[in-house]
């Protein structure tokens, strides 16, 4: 069934025929893990870090999976055949939650620091501090991050109780 002790989080891929879980044994590793949900079989394990993994999420195209992790950092991997892809230290705490656009050119971040954090995928860039727009607005730890179907809206929640809308790019 994998390594993990703990499940913190799980996805379905965009097709519903996979499973992304991301977990580990608190302290000593993380753990991602893809299944096949046709066949109830795990394709993949793969350890990362030495702590849990969090907020895992797929690529629209269902190609990519991310994660964030204690070591401050938010990684992506293919689907496939798990090769690293992604790998963006940008927080000064724990990665919570991870979000692709609605194209999968980006992906979105939140943390324990308070952050929301916007990272071009190909390049593993980071590109710019979503929440930065509105200073003071976040009192605590954004623990979660979710996108609208079809728009690149942001929806987080955290520590201080009260869900917030962002917009993922500028305007």
């Amino acid at each position: 069934v994998g390594q993990a002790e703990r499940i913190e989080s799980v996805a379905f891929s965009p097709d519903g025929t996979a499973l992304a879980v991301a977990g580990g044994s608190p302290g000593r590793f993380g753990e991602v893990q893809i299944w096949d949900l046709a066949k109830k079989e795990l394709r993949r394990s793969l350890v990362f870090t030495n702590d849990c993994l969090f907020g895992v999420s797929w690529s629209p195209d269902g190609k990519l999976v991310a994660f964030g992790a204690t070591d401050t950092a938010s990684r992506a991997i293919d689907a496939v055949t798990g090769e690293q892809v992604l790998y963006q230290s940008a927080h000064d705490d724990w990665v919570l939650g991870t979000v692709f656009s609605t194209d999968g050119s980006h992906l979105v971040t939140v943390s324990r620091d308070r952050s929301m954090k916007l990272i071009l995928v190909a390049a593993q860039q980071f590109i710019d501090n979503i929440t930065s727009i509105t200073p003071g607005v976040l009192r605590g730890g954004l623990i979660s991050v979710d996108r609208h179907p079809t728009k690149d809206e942001l929806l987080i929640g955290g520590a201080d109780g009260q869900p917030k809308l962002f917009r993922m790019y500028r305007e």
